[in-house]
């Protein structure tokens, strides 16, 4: 008796070969199992990507807008600043709105960012987002400098205003006091009669740029009334050291309000060089 069964041996020693297809089949068969696997990721990031672009479209049109407020509310403040009438804060409030836009632009995947538009700017991408963050460096950077600027300004601002108040009524008593030596009859005193028209003008709370203005215009009149020359008279030292003062004072304004105003007009054309960028970038 055989030791070996060789029944149907033909099949594995001199028989018909099995086609190289079938043997691909198992190679085949774990490749679709792995494509199918990443399949289900691929399309979740083609809808993340697209779902992050078309948000950031949205979040650069909420921004336009945002800073075409700003830039109104500015040219708005420095007109009305200039104008001499009292400025508002609405700076200060879209300020804080626009900061906070870039906090939430801040959150966005640059490299999702730059996937999404290959398809329109093809090997441009990573420039043209390089550009949008760039733009937006520049317009946070003087969004924090001009709410700094404002700040320092209006504190400076008021420190000038109360040095002038404070050297107008100490001469507005020193004049109290000599009406009251004439028993409150000024009329045959033309100097003290011209200086209390001069210094009483103005009984209302005045705004920093009204007391400026107050001020030239008073300043102005002591200059051009030789009334106020008469060396004789006992308030004429006293006029002097007021008008020497006050013009210092004056003058220290008018600097820091034309540097101030020059600051804003800086700002005023970044927003405006930003909003070109987003019409173009678009």
């Amino acid at each position: 008796m055989a030791l070996i069964d060789f029944y149907n041996i033909d099949n594995w020693a001199g028989g018909e070969q099995i086609p190289w297809y079938f043997k691909l089949l198992p190679i085949a068969s774990t490749l679709m199992g792995f494509a199918l696997g990443l399949l289900p990721g691929l399309v979740s990031r083609e809808k993340f990507k697209r779902r992050t672009g078309k948000l950031f479209k949205l979040e650069l049109e909420s921004l336009k807008f945002t800073l075409e407020e700003q830039l109104s509310e500015l040219k708005k403040y420095k007109n009305e600043f200039l104008n001499i009438s009292k400025p508002t804060d609405g700076i200060m409030t879209l300020s804080i709105v626009l900061l906070h836009k870039f906090e939430i632009i801040k959150t966005f995947d640059k490299i999702v960012l730059i996937k999404f538009y290959e398809k329109q700017q093809n090997e441009l991408a990573t420039h043209y987002i390089s550009s949008y963050y760039q733009m937006f460096g520049v317009i946070e950077r003087d969004t924090e400098r001009l709410d700094k600027v404002y700040s320092e300004y209006q504190i400076e601002f008021e420190r000038i205003g109360e040095s002038y108040v404070s050297e107008i009524n100490y001469l507005k008593a020193l004049a109290i006091m000599e009406r009251d030596k004439l028993g409150g009859d000024m009329s045959k005193d033309i100097v003290l009669s011209k200086l209390w028209d001069s210094l009483f003008s103005q009984n209302k709370n005045l705004n920093i740029s009204e007391i400026m203005a107050f001020a030239k215009d008073l300043h102005s009149k002591f200059m051009k009334d030789g009334v106020f020359t008469d060396f004789k008279h006992p308030l004429y030292k006293s006029i002097i050291e007021f008008d020497l003062k006050g013009s210092r004072i004056l003058s220290e304004y008018e600097n820091k309000k034309a540097k101030y105003v020059r600051l804003l007009q800086m700002s005023e054309q970044t927003f405006q060089n930003a909003l070109n960028d987003l019409e173009n970038l678009r």
